[in-house]
């Protein structure tokens, strides 16, 4: 007793399966952005935090450099 995808798919109203189209659509991209994005862009906020450090750290030894003679 096999399952007919086809014949399954053909017995559902148009209006039904377009739904179900669209809500299959919106789990599949909702589950790449949480588990692939989300790490990504973890990670960027912490990269971002440590340029920020990095440039706040150069212009505090430019001040210093452009004080001595």
């Amino acid at each position: 007793m096999a399952l007919d995808l086809k014949s399954y798919f053909a017995n559902i109203p148009p209006k039904q399966l377009t739904i179900l189209i669209v809500v299959g659509l919106g789990a599949v991209v909702g589950l790449y952005g949480y588990l692939l994005m989300m790490p990504l862009w973890e990670e960027m906020g912490k990269h971002e935090a440590t340029l920020q450090k990095l440039r706040s750290d150069i212009e505090q030894k430019q001040r210093i450099a452009a004080n001595r003679p």
